[in-house]
């Protein structure tokens, strides 16, 4: 792994750590792709000033949305240090995540790889990390493993991108044809001393891969290559491996890495949407029977409110799901409720779906965001978004 890689997916580990605060947070997303902001540039001009104003004008409409005098001194608050880092920022990634509270003000900042062409902007109990997380799913490591009988290449994968690579060569005797009866008769044992060899080959690369799993914390393992070395190689694999495994593909061994690294990429995205739409399947059928699962915003809202969502699990390419919070007591509620049930306070819009990750955070729940197919039949039949309950209160 690369330090830049490193460090970026150690930077986002830590903005989910702050969704977990209870203080607000001023959360600020800005798609900035360096390919579009540097483009045509004149000289004198700030490439930055077009982003600069599109933030101030996101700003402006949340700080407005708020209403309580309070909480518009607070996030002016928070907004100042935000202001002046966009300010002065040079973008190296496609997007922007800054985080602010009036109390500790700039508390993190993070480069995006990959950003929703939107901006974004939250004032509300922990951070928001909706987008971080999306992004975090995308760099999780992934290994590549092209295995011949006396040979090997291996790759560790972030983000699309090789971070590490390894070639790995084992002898292999030169065969001479038998040509004595003695010669024929010792062919038995040459083909025993070559099974061995191939198994010694398989586990040294075997514990090569073990290594790198370990250092580049791999997520999936892609492996490729003639069937009977792809054979060979799982029987030595150990099981902390081998339950990483996503299937095996066909890369003849003069493709190259790129052919190694695409297919390895393109396993991934089939195995992740493969498992999202066997999630959101076993979700919306649950739901359906009524055997502890929740679908629709203010279910899977009022659920997550009570603590009893086991896995929160969000439609990723949908539009912001309408809702509302309360300042005093922090009840989520349904857009057309200006007023909290609860307490009678004047509740202000928020975007439901990014609300309820970080109170997930908060609350120790997991959380799932799916694309493909399976956003669009949560999107369909879900509003969006379900939990899966936890099993005390599913019996409820």
């Amino acid at each position: 792994m690369t330090s830049h890689e490193g460090t970026r997916r150690q930077d986002l580990l830590g903005v989910l750590e702050l969704a977990k605060r209870p203080e607000r947070f001023l959360s600020v997303y800005a798609a900035a792709d360096p390919l579009v902001i540097y483009r045509d540039v004149r000289p004198g001009e700030d490439p930055h000033h077009e982003v600069f104003l599109r933030v101030k004008g996101q700003l402006d409409a949340a700080r407005d949305a708020l209403s309580n005098p309070e909480l518009q001194k607070e996030f002016d608050i928070a907004r100042r240090p935000i202001e002046d880092f966009i300010a002065r920022a040079k973008f190296a990634e496609r997007g922007l995540g800054l985080f602010a509270s009036a109390q500790d003000g700039l508390v993190a900042t993070v480069f995006l790889p990959a950003l929703p062409a939107q901006d974004a902007v939250r004032f509300g109990p922990g951070a928001d990390v909706y987008p971080a997380l999306d992004v975090l799913e995308e760099l999780e490591p992934v290994m590549a493993c092209l295995i011949e009988r006396n040979r090997a290449t291996l790759l560790a994968i972030q983000a699309g991108e090789v971070v590490y690579r390894r070639s790995v060569r084992s002898p292999v005797p030169h065969k001479s044809r038998a040509t004595t009866r003695a010669d024929r008769l010792s062919a038995p044992k040459s083909q025993q001393y070559e099974a061995e060899r191939e198994r010694r080959h398989y586990r040294r690369v075997a514990e090569l891969m073990s290594e790198t799993g370990r250092e580049y914390s791999t997520r999936r393992l892609f492996l490729a290559g003639p069937d009977e070395a792809v054979s060979g190689l799982r029987a030595a694999l150990p099981r902390s491996l081998a339950s990483l495994l996503q299937g095996n593909g066909s890369v003849p061994g003069y493709a190259g890495e790129a052919a190694l690294r695409d297919a390895a990429v393109q396993a991934a995205a089939r195995e992740e949407r493969h498992a999202e739409e066997t999630m959101v399947s076993e979700l919306v059928t649950r739901a359906a029977k009524n055997e502890g699962a929740v679908l629709g915003p203010y279910a899977t809202a009022y659920a997550a409110e009570q603590r009893r969502v086991h896995l929160l699990v969000l439609a990723g390419d949908g539009d912001p799901i309408p809702g509302r919070r309360c300042p005093a007591c922090g009840h989520l509620a349904p857009a057309e409720e200006t007023r909290c049930s609860l307490c009678q306070t004047s509740t202000y819009p928020v975007d439901l779906g990014r609300e309820l990750v970080s109170l997930s955070y908060r609350n120790g729940t997991s959380v799932e965001i799916v694309h493909g197919p399976a956003a669009k039949v949560l999107s369909e039949q879900g509003g969006g978004m379900g939990g899966l309950l936890k099993l005390a209160t599913a019996a409820r």
